[in-house]
C-alpha cells in the first residue's frame, strides 16, 4: 500500500470523527425538570356582624388595592343608634358642667342679698339690746324685754350664717358625688356610642391587601349571616407554585434557593422556595433500593413575585428546573 493511499485512509477516519463529535457536541442533554402546577390560597372576606347586603363594588376578576372598600351592609339602624349615643352623652356633658359650675349669677345674689339683709338686723338686734339693758339697768324695762332683745339677736345671727354657708356651696357648684355619678353615666353614653360606631365600621369591609376578585357569593339584597364569606379574594402573595422532587434530588433543594418555571405560553420566571415537606407523597409497599427511590416524591412549594404571580392563573400545569445556585 502506498504512502499516498494510506494518508488518505487516515483523512477519511479523522473526518468521519469529526463529523460524529460535532452531531454529538450540538446535541445538549435537556435539562432536568420537575412537573408541578399553581395554586392559590383564597382569602375569603365576611363580616362579624350580621346585615343584609347593601353593596359589591367590584367585580369577578377586578385587582383591589390593599384598603379598599369591597362590600358593605345595610347601616340605618345602627347610624340612629349611634346619633342617639352622642346626643344622650352630650346632654350628659352639659349636666356635668352646670354641676360644676354652681348656681347661676342671679341665684347666688339672692342669697348675697338675704345675707346683707341678716347682716343688717343682727346690726339693729345689737343696737336693741344695749339700748333694753341701759332701760333695765334703770329699772325702766322688764328683764322680760331684754330676754327677747336678746333672742332676735340670736335669730339675726343664725340667718346670717346660713345665709354664708348657702353662698359658699353655691359658689363651690353640686357635691362631688354627684358629678361622679353624671360622669359614670356620661362614659357609659361614651363607651355604647363606641360600640355602635365599631358595629358600622364592620358593616364596610376593606381589601386587606392587594388582590384579584375571586367569586361573589352573596349579592345585595341578600341577607348575610355573621362570619359567613361574602366575597372570595385571591391575594398575589398567596399564589405560588407546587412541584414534586424525588427523593434523590430532594437534598439539592434549601429554603430561600431560587427556581426556574416554565408554564405555557409564558416567558420562564423564577420563584424562591418557601416549604420543603418532610413527609414523601407516595411510598410504595415494597422494599427500598436505588431503583425505587424515584418514586418517592416530596412536595416543594415556591413562591413568585406578586407582579408575576398575577398574570399566573391557578390551576395551570409547569415545568421546574432546579435552583440557580446548583450547577
Amino acid at each position: 500500500m502506498t504512502s499516498a493511499l494510506m494518508s488518505y485512509r487516515r483523512m477519511t477516519v479523522l473526518t468521519v470523527e469529526a463529523v460524529v463529535l460535532m452531531l454529538f457536541g450540538c446535541q445538549s442533554t435537556p435539562p432536568q425538570t420537575w412537573q408541578g402546577y399553581v395554586e392559590a390560597e383564597t382569602l375569603f372576606l365576611s363580616s362579624p356582624i350580621p346585615g343584609t347586603l347593601l353593596d359589591v363594588l367590584p367585580d369577578r376578576g377586578d385587582w383591589l388595592v390593599a384598603d379598599e372598600v369591597v362590600f358593605a351592609l345595610e347601616s340605618a339602624p345602627d347610624d340612629a343608634a349611634l346619633e342617639a349615643a352622642l346626643q344622650e352623652a352630650a346632654a350628659i356633658e352639659a349636666e356635668i358642667a352646670n354641676l360644676e359650675k354652681g348656681l347661676r349669677s342671679n341665684e347666688i345674689r339672692v342669697i348675697e342679698a338675704d345675707r346683707n339683709l341678716a347682716h343688717s338686723g343682727i346690726e339693729l338686734a345689737t343696737l336693741e339690746l344695749g339700748r333694753i339693758k341701759n332701760l333695765v339697768a334703770q329699772n325702766m324695762s322688764s328683764q322680760e324685754s331684754q330676754d327677747l332683745a336678746q333672742a332676735d339677736l340670736t335669730a339675726q345671727l343664725a340667718k346670717y350664717e346660713q345665709a354664708s354657708a348657702q353662698l359658699e356651696s353655691a359658689k363651690l357648684g353640686a357635691r362631688p358625688d354627684l358629678i361622679e355619678a353624671a360622669q359614670a353615666r356620661l362614659n357609659a353614653a361614651l363607651a355604647h356610642a363606641e360600640e355602635v360606631r365599631w358595629r358600622l365600621d364592620q358593616k364596610k369591609r376593606h381589601a386587606p391587601i392587594e388582590s384579584q376578585v375571586q367569586d361573589i357569593l352573596f349579592r345585595p339584597g341578600e341577607f348575610v349571616a355573621a362570619g359567613q364569606p361574602v366575597i372570595a379574594l385571591l391575594p398575589a402573595d398567596r399564589i405560588k407554585v407546587r412541584f414534586f422532587v424525588p427523593e434523590p434530588e430532594l437534598y439539592r433543594l434549601k429554603i430561600g434557593d431560587e427556581i426556574k418555571v416554565q408554564a405555557d405560553g409564558m416567558t420562564m420566571f423564577t420563584a424562591r422556595i418557601g416549604f420543603v415537606s418532610q413527609k414523601a407523597e407516595y411510598t410504595p409497599p415494597f422494599i427500598y433500593s436505588k431503583e425505587n427511590r424515584q418514586r418517592f416524591l416530596f412536595l416543594v412549594e415556591a413562591w413568585p413575585e406578586p407582579s408575576m404571580a398575577r398574570q399566573l392563573h391557578p390551576g395551570i400545569p409547569v415545568d421546574v428546573l432546579p435552583p440557580i445556585s446548583v450547577p
